[in-house]
């Protein structure tokens, strides 16, 4: 983007991204763990929450005329340590949205089975099991959307 639209443009667009970001995930009682350039690394107290604010985010993204988001949600335990969060949890998150398209929120099982669980609005499109960077086994991937209204 930089190349494109130069390093002034892109980093201003970097912080209305953040700002956006900031914005929803303490909306929905979560929060910023760290900026990551391009994107961020948010923490919420549950599934549900998290999907919703990703679901936001990608969309304020889209309204703002921001690059297309990708994310990715995890669901399980992580090692808190000097405001940074780690462990299995962050790294599967990192590598689902890697494989993320754009203005695409994909989950992992656990995540939409809790999120199911805990919020209404709510769908999950099943994309089959994916081989992720740094993971034995193949993990199943869905796509989370709005439910439709009715």
């Amino acid at each position: 983007m930089t190349r494109e639209i130069g390093d002034v443009s892109a980093a201003e667009k970097a912080a209305r991204f953040e700002a956006i970001a900031q914005r929803l995930s303490c909306a929905f009682d979560g929060r910023i763990v760290k900026p990551l350039g391009d994107g961020v690394m948010m923490l919420f107290p549950d599934a549900a929450s998290a999907v919703q604010a990703s679901l936001s985010l990608v969309e304020q993204s889209r309204l703002d005329e921001l690059p297309p988001v990708r994310v990715g949600v995890a669901t399980g335990q992580v090692v808190p340590r000097d405001g940074d969060i780690f462990g299995r949890t962050v790294n599967l998150a990192a590598r689902v949205s890697a494989v993320a398209g754009p203005s695409q929120t994909l989950v992992c099982l656990n995540t939409r089975a809790a999120a199911e669980a805990a919020a209404r609005g709510l769908a999950f499109q099943g994309l089959g099991a994916v081989s992720l960077k740094g993971f034995k086994d193949s993990v199943p991937l869905f796509a989370a959307q709005r439910a439709a209204a009715g």
